[in-house]
């Protein structure tokens, strides 16, 4: 089953949140590739610094692979320590990380209510959208168009 998309929609709303959280690992692929190419700019950038290459030799050796698509608690501590070195050095990738982190919790938080998760996606998205990211703008835009199989015919 495959996520669905209704354009017209420009708030989350339950239907978003149900959608989320039933495709929830597509959900983290897609945005690791929508924010795959600002981040990798953003490494590249602290590896061709004035930053010690303790703080991205790790991240650059597997680029992006543990810390976009899986969850940081999977880190090898050289790949969290490399990313601890890296996050003060771009504020690029603290945003991206700490939306990233927002995202997942989402799913974790089973004692909220479904107003109130689905309020917590719609300031993710704002946040998103005003981080000054395009990539994480336009992926904000398309989950605002999430929706459930169950809410189209």
């Amino acid at each position: 089953m495959s996520i669905r998309y209704n354009t017209a929609k420009q708030r989350c709303d339950a239907d978003t949140l149900a959608s989320v959280l039933t495709h929830r690992f597509d959900v983290v692929a897609s945005f690791a590739r929508a924010v795959s190419a600002v981040s990798r700019d953003a490494l590249h950038r602290i590896a061709s610094g004035d930053h010690p290459p303790s703080a991205h030799d790790a991240l650059l050796r597997n680029p992006l692979r543990h810390w976009l698509w899986g969850s940081a608690d999977a880190l090898r501590e050289h790949e969290r320590r490399a990313l601890e070195d890296a996050l003060p050095a771009s504020t690029v990738l603290r945003t991206v990380y700490a939306l990233r982190q927002a995202l997942t919790q989402l799913w974790c938080r089973s004692d909220a209510s479904t107003a109130q998760l689905t309020l917590q996606l719609e300031h993710w998205c704002q946040r998103a959208e005003t981080s000054g990211i395009a990539a994480l703008h336009d992926f904000s835009q398309t989950v605002r168009n999430y929706e459930s199989v169950a809410a189209r015919p």
